[in-house]
């Protein structure tokens, strides 16, 4: 993970050029992310992934030879460290669930606008998850009814380091939160992924958001969503548009220890990506 003031390195890989420079574009807005290398092929992302060894690697999700699945499991392994952040235009639940078990640390949709774009990639590459609402819906509404509580058995403790992972928040600043060694928080991590079936800090950040849209027992809302809202004082303007925050974290607003986006500006991606490209 690099440290919060050095710059992001990113591979960008969609198969479509227009998108590739469209996401290009938007993240040139930020001066403190710069794109090392983009590729339009499972094999040319590996290649010059090998060659870069970028922060985050962005994908799409459907190449012409494999999808982003593929490419994350295969990045990982061949580039220690770099994160995944899916941004596609597809959030069915085979597409979905094949992410996750890839482990990516965040699947956005192609209709984010450009600050939440740039604030996820930031937050990915400090070790966070960003997921948007369409693809914790589908996640949520794959799950079976009926199952035990799977909070069943965590201590006090392991419930607050939950909740905290569910903000996104990195082990560092989880350790800053409730007072405790950076270490001491990743074997807290380590003993909650066997307590909850679990294989990944990823699938951790996506259960405690699916738990929280039903406000399961055991898992409040999140930190912002118990802090009264603040009104703007007379004659000034919020930062940022009201749903920059909202789209990079599930729905949810960005808690204050994430990822700021100060300073970008309020603008959609340069081409429509809904549209084009099949990624």
């Amino acid at each position: 993970m690099p440290a919060e003031t050095a710059v992001v390195r990113v591979l960008v890989l969609d198969e479509q050029e227009v998108v590739r420079r469209g996401v290009i574009q938007v993240l040139a807005g930020d001066p403190g992310i710069t794109v090392v290398a983009e590729a339009a092929s499972v094999d040319q992302a590996l290649v010059r992934g090998r060659a870069v060894r970028p922060d985050v690697a962005v994908l799409g999700m459907r190449l012409p030879d494999g999808t982003g699945a593929e490419a994350c499991t295969r990045l990982r392994a061949d580039v220690p460290g770099v994160r995944c952040l899916v941004l596609s235009q597809y959030a069915d639940p085979q597409t979905v669930a094949a992410a996750v078990r890839a482990g990516v640390s965040g699947y956005l949709v192609k209709h984010v606008r450009g600050p939440a774009l740039r604030a996820a990639v930031r937050r990915v590459a400090a070790g966070g998850t960003v997921f948007a609402p369409e693809v914790t819906a589908v996640l949520d509404a794959g799950d079976a009814s009926g199952r035990p509580d799977p909070l069943a058995g965590l201590t006090e403790r392991e419930r607050a380091v939950l909740q905290l992972i569910g903000d996104g928040l990195t082990n560092r600043q989880i350790g800053d939160r409730l007072g405790l060694a950076e270490k001491t928080v990743k074997n807290y991590v380590s003993n909650l992924l066997p307590k909850l079936g679990l294989q990944r800090r990823t699938q951790v950040a996506v259960l405690v958001t699916k738990l929280r849209g039903r406000r399961a027992d055991g898992i409040p809302p999140s930190s912002d969503d118990r802090t009264p809202s603040r009104t703007p004082a007379s004659g000034q303007r919020p930062t940022g548009p009201p749903d920059t925050h909202r789209a990079a974290t599930g729905g949810r607003r960005t808690s204050r220890s994430g990822t700021s986006t100060a300073g970008t500006a309020s603008m959609d991606l340069p081409v429509d990506l809904d549209g084009v490209g099949s990624g």
